[in-house]
């Protein structure tokens, strides 16, 4: 009996001790000995959370973020453009497909498309047409039965032009073209790619052998391709001359330029630059036509590309550019000339683009809809 009173003794004299050890370690919190920043930053908040617009508009923009967050979920919504891939590079562009047609000839004169000297009735042909080649022209079988091609001088030009025949299989006709051939190929410096920003161009000089030969009746073909970098800034002719090489643009213009080879009546418009050399040996100005390919539609300028690359509900991009040039820095053809060049060459080049290069935009959005539905987080 004893030793259990000790020890509740013993026990209560501890428990005692041990709580007054506890308030020497951890006194009770006196109002008057708070720090004067804790005060402030206390008080700070008090007003902050009595003010009950701004905290409104906290729980607001809050309900934004959440809710914008589960739209761009249930939508689809794509900010990281992903890259669409060219079906061909731009530099396995088919030179051979470059050439514009002339006219067409009976499929009887056939069998006078012989090796050698041109027979009187294809130069006939010729003729009829507007192009005098003289009685020296001569043929060379390309492909026995299919292909020819023709070369011989024009009007009395001492230059030698080359003509293309092909039998047309549907109808059996001749169908006679002219070819742009290939005077050289530019392959940029690894510093400048940097600057354009893709690797994937092609820049070429071009010769138009329905054309008489002169400098002035030169192309220059400037084409590049760009996706899967984000924040990319179309480049445009007005500032890269203007910026780069003093030139002045004095005249802006739109021209809807047909291309048959996408559809009857078909046509594409393009932006037309007539721009000042600063040289004043240069007389007249320089003419460059372009324009914009991007996801899947023609834009004449940069402004529309950056609508469609920036369009929210679809997951790739990409755009290219398509710039002509004319004649050399001393040798520019007239303005007519030039676009008249320029509606020719459109005419050649843009198909082969879409039907070779270009990606097909309806497929992309076939797969993209097919990855939505198959992927269990809906493509993303």
């Amino acid at each position: 009996m004893g030793g259990r009173g000790l020890t509740a003794s013993f026990g209560a004299d501890a428990a005692a001790q041990t709580e007054t050890s506890l308030h020497m370690v951890h006194p009770p919190a006196d109002p008057s000995t708070t720090p004067p920043a804790q005060k402030a930053r206390a008080g700070v908040v008090r007003q902050v959370l009595a003010n009950k617009g701004f905290v409104a508009c906290v729980i607001v923009l809050m309900t934004f973020a959440i809710s914008f967050d589960v739209l761009a979920w249930a939508k689809k919504i794509q900010f990281k453009k992903l890259p669409v891939p060219l079906k061909k590079p731009l530099s396995l562009l088919d030179q051979s497909q470059l050439r514009q047609p002339l006219f067409k000839m009976n499929g009887d004169l056939r069998p006078r498309l012989y090796e050698g000297r041109l027979d009187g009735r294809l130069l006939e042909a010729f003729h009829r047409h507007g192009i005098d080649l003289d009685a020296e022209a001569q043929v060379e079988v390309k492909e026995e039965g299919r292909r020819w091609q023709v070369s011989g001088r024009v009007g009395g030009s001492q230059a030698a032009r080359t003509f293309l025949i092909e039998s047309v299989p549907a109808n059996g006709h001749l169908a006679v073209y002219s070819p742009y051939r290939l005077q050289y190929a530019v392959e940029i410096k690894p510093e400048v790619l940097d600057g354009l920003g893709t690797d994937q161009y092609i820049q070429w000089t071009l010769v138009d052998d329905s054309q008489v030969e002169d400098a002035r009746n030169l192309l220059q073909l400037f084409v590049t391709y760009y996706t899967g970098a984000p924040d990319q800034v179309p480049h445009v002719p007005e500032e890269c001359y203007v910026g780069g090489g003093g030139y002045q643009v004095i005249r802006e213009s739109l021209l809807d330029v047909p291309v048959p080879g996408l559809g009857e009546h078909e046509t594409v418009r393009v932006k037309v630059l007539d721009m000042q050399s600063p040289s004043s040996l240069v007389t007249g100005s320089k003419v460059v036509m372009y324009v914009f390919h991007t996801n899947g539609a023609f834009c004449a300028d940069r402004n529309c590309v950056r609508s469609a690359m920036a369009s929210l509900l679809e997951r790739h991009a990409y755009f290219s550019k398509l710039e002509l040039t004319f004649g050399l820095q001393d040798a520019l053809p007239p303005r007519e000339e030039a676009l008249e060049a320029g509606k020719r060459f459109l005419g050649v080049v843009i198909p082969i683009l879409v039907r070779d290069h270009w990606p097909n935009w309806d497929e992309v959005l076939q797969a993209e809809r097919r990855e939505q539905t198959e992927s269990p987080n809906g493509g993303k």
